[in-house]
């Protein structure tokens, strides 16, 4: 991928997955190891998790406890076979539900809503909790997993929020894919 579309890609998803500012989550492919690293998202951060340098993770959940994202995270830790994306994208289209299914790191499934405003972490973990008995996954984890930030009393500083593995990573011969009606998107 050229340059300027790397840029533009980049840019085009830090505006679909904005984020907590305070920390991002990074998964370094040449050791396997994650760490939370604590500045806000930038392009620059994509379009490293783009060319496969290190994988990025985000936290939905704002200082402000809204969303403008959310996801179910359907895993098969343990299983040897990945997570069957086909039968999940058929039940959401089949019951109208605004999720984007993706291929996730590990072989499981993240399902993805997104807003153009706002919306309360609180709505958004209900409604995100509802929907995956829906599609068949009523024990799947839910991020945002906080409803809301607290603070630690005895620190006084206020908790991050969990991070999530986004897709695309190496961009070229990702396995983090977007699919829809038994299509891998680009």
């Amino acid at each position: 991928m050229e340059p300027q579309q790397l840029e533009q890609l980049a840019n085009a998803f830090c505006k679909l997955f904005v984020s907590n500012e305070r920390s991002i989550g990074r998964f370094h492919p040449s050791t396997g190891k994650m760490d939370t690293l604590y500045e806000p998202l930038k392009p620059s951060d994509f379009i490293a998790h783009f060319q496969g340098k290190v994988g990025v993770g985000a936290v939905p959940i704002t200082d402000a406890n809204t969303c403008y994202w959310g996801a179910i995270d359907i895993d098969n830790h343990g299983e040897e076979e990945d997570t069957s994306i086909a039968p999940i994208d058929k039940v959401v289209t089949e019951q109208h539900l605004p999720l984007v299914v993706c291929r996730s790191k590990s072989g499981g499934v993240h399902a993805y809503v997104f807003f153009e405003d706002p919306q309360p972490a609180s709505k958004v973990h209900g409604m995100l909790t509802e929907w995956a008995a829906v599609i068949g996954y009523p024990g799947a984890e839910i991020f945002p997993k906080q409803t809301a930030l607290r603070t630690n009393p005895a620190t006084g500083n206020r908790h991050l929020g969990n991070w999530l593995n986004l897709p695309y990573f190496i961009t070229d011969k990702t396995n983090r894919y977007a699919f829809r009606s038994g299509e891998v998107l680009s």
